[in-house]
């Protein structure tokens, strides 16, 4: 299989609404495209399958330098390398945007996501009840 990153748009989001859960559709995936200092990037397949996606977006539990980062991915197995490529895109608009640092909050309980992010170079700097945090300084 091959998959591309590219920036998502408003033509992807009832697929991203897909990924994402119950509790989110289209158009409030649309809004929140719409908000300033928000990136959204996706992987697709070469049918144009959505399969991830993920965003960055100001945070007002975090300082001004700083962005959330959130990850949607289907549960079709991935080639070797794609998610990170997903993270590549997402970290290059962070600085683009003037971010010095991405947070990812993440359940605890999510061990896939705690390793994914720790892969791409995240660290522990908070644990919060059910929640932990992770820190990724850009350059």
């Amino acid at each position: 299989m091959t998959v591309f990153t590219r920036p998502a748009t408003r033509a992807d989001t009832r697929q991203m609404a897909a990924l994402a859960g119950p509790e989110v559709d289209a158009a409030r995936l649309a809004g929140w495209m719409a908000e300033d200092g928000t990136a959204w990037f996706l992987l697709e397949d070469e049918c144009g399958t959505v399969l991830g996606f993920q965003q960055i977006a100001p945070d007002p539990d975090l300082p001004g330098d700083a962005c959330t980062i959130a990850t949607f991915l289907g549960p079709r197995l991935l080639p070797p390398g794609a998610a990170a490529g997903l993270f590549d895109a997402a970290a290059e608009a962070a600085r683009t945007l003037r971010y010095t640092w991405i947070s990812a909050n993440l359940a605890a309980a999510n061990a896939a996501a705690r390793v994914y992010y720790q892969n791409r170079g995240f660290r522990l700097y908070s644990k919060q009840n059910d929640r932990i945090l992770m820190r990724f300084d850009l350059d």
